[in-house]
């Protein structure tokens, strides 16, 4: 398998054709520009652009440990910056149509009682639940919660969430770079990577399952 038809093969999916033919340092902005915009657009497949470009980046000659610390700081400078400007401008920010999705009264109330019950601990789960964790920051800012109460578990679980996508989709790159098994050394690479998704959405389940366990008998919106 060559480095320069792997990616190609691996990358061909409607969308993402276009990564394949990005410089490392390119796609090292493209994956925290990613991870920073998700605070904003929601509906951005961040974590798909970011797994998708660190495999590449397994696969070439970067450095999938840049990779993991740029793409950290992308997310948690985006979670952050969204965390600011709506703790100053939350008012008129939530009157622009195209944030009105974000800030959803059923959400804010939702992590209003999380963090209720909960307190910085709920900021902390709440960012491993999809759907659900692009608001904490949002929210966070909106109720005006302290600077030194919002950093820490915002910031903990954003590069936790990102690092755990490069990392192994880092890894997935770079056996299928030396192939693996001599059979079918993607399918044994994708697999382990798969593998380590999987793990962070189980990790967004159990991170679920806690919430609501402290949460119990209060219905969602």
């Amino acid at each position: 398998m060559s480095e320069q038809a792997a990616p190609e093969e691996l990358v061909d999916a409607p969308g993402f054709e276009w990564l394949s033919g990005i410089p490392e340092v390119g796609l090292y902005l493209v994956m925290a520009g990613a991870a920073a915009l998700k605070a904003f657009v929601p509906p951005l497949p961040a974590d798909t652009v970011v797994f998708v470009s660190a495999i590449l980046v397994g696969q070439g000659t970067g450095s999938v440990a840049i990779a993991l610390v740029l793409t950290s700081l992308g997310g948690v400078g985006g979670a952050l910056l969204a965390y600011a400007l709506f703790r100053r401008y939350g008012r008129w920010l939530v009157r622009l149509p195209g944030l009105r999705r974000l800030v959803r009264p059923g959400l804010i109330r939702k992590m209003q009682r999380y963090h209720g019950r909960a307190g910085s601990f709920a900021l902390f789960a709440t960012r491993f639940i999809p759907g659900l964790r692009h608001v904490v920051p949002v929210f966070a800012g909106l109720v005006a919660l302290p600077a030194k109460a919002v950093i820490l578990p915002i910031a903990m679980a954003t590069a936790i969430w990102y690092g755990t996508i490069v990392a192994f989709g880092g890894f997935t790159g770079h056996q299928l770079a030396r192939g693996l098994a001599a059979e079918e050394p993607s399918s044994v690479a994708l697999a382990l990577g798969l593998l380590g998704v999987v793990g962070l959405f189980v990790t967004a389940m159990i991170a679920r399952r806690v919430i609501r366990n402290r949460l119990a008998g209060e219905p969602d919106d």
